[in-house]
């Protein structure tokens, strides 16, 4: 072996659930490729459905490749973080429109109440956008689960709050998702 590499050591708790979460879509999206392969001779308007689900999997996985690549860089201390304005109405319009198409796949409801859409954010957009969309993809685990966002101004600050209709996790779970 190589001396000069200098491995990355993840705890079997942060790695296990992350592994977990690859798994389901990614067979997902080979199930469902097969079957529009296997109906190759059918229009591919007649296939969009399936097709969307492909490109939704296809998010899950590489949404959930990112967080692994995230933790290690934090780990590592490799974490970049460039900070530039921007606004509220920005954020989520780079993080709600995939996840309501997967909402309304489920039978789930994403609303947005008594959101400050003008309100400026001085952060790195994309950690931001990348949190935000784990939190809202966390509670739509559940199918029928109705998301309330909201994101109001206060003072210097910008609140961001999610209520969710899932049924409540465990403590344990909770503050491992909240880590």
């Amino acid at each position: 072996p190589d001396s000069s590499y200098q491995g990355l050591h993840l705890p079997v708790g942060l790695v296990t659930p992350v592994a977990e979460s690859i798994r389901h879509p990614a067979a997902q999206i080979e199930l469902i490729a097969r079957h529009c392969l296997e109906n190759a001779d059918r229009p591919w308007r007649e296939q969009r459905g399936r097709l969307e689900q492909i490109q939704e999997l296809g998010d899950q996985v590489r949404s959930t490749s990112e967080d692994l690549l995230y933790l290690s860089r934090i780990i590592d201390g490799s974490l970049d973080i460039r900070r530039t304005e921007t606004t509220v109405g920005r954020i989520l319009a780079g993080v709600l429109p995939r996840l309501q198409r997967r909402a309304r796949h489920d039978g789930s409801e994403i609303m947005t109440v008594q959101v400050d859409g003008d309100a400026p954010i001085f952060s790195d957009a994309r950690l931001l956008m990348h949190s935000l969309r784990r939190f809202i993809d966390r509670a739509l685990e559940v199918e029928g689960t109705t998301v309330t966002v909201t994101a109001v101004q206060e003072g210097d600050c910008v609140r961001f709050t999610f209520i969710d209709s899932a049924p409540a996790l465990d403590a344990a779970r909770l503050e491992n998702i909240l880590e």
